[in-house]
């Protein structure tokens, strides 16, 4: 909702995101797939479980990888980065 207010597009909630050929990479919270940018929301556990913490690395490499850009920000940063990448809002 903050997102939206702020002025930016709707997300799109829990998309899927492959790899050209087709492999799954990962499901992310929010994102916008025409401008590869995936936000999530991150938990205590992501950081305190070490194992937990490992997986999200590999996960976020493996989708910079394949050109997605990975956003645990504010409103204010994921705008700017989603107008970077050439949304016109």
């Amino acid at each position: 909702m903050i997102i939206v207010l702020a002025g930016l597009p709707e997300p799109e909630c829990n998309y899927n995101v492959f790899d050209a050929g087709g492999r799954f990479l990962a499901r992310g919270d929010l994102a916008y797939p025409a401008y590869k940018v995936l936000i999530e929301y991150q938990g205590d556990q992501h950081r305190t479980d070490r194992a937990q913490w490992r997986s999200d690395i590999r996960r976020v490499g493996r989708l910079e990888d394949n050109g997605w850009q990975v956003l645990q920000f504010l409103v204010a940063r994921i705008a700017r980065r989603v107008r970077a990448r050439g949304a016109p809002y």
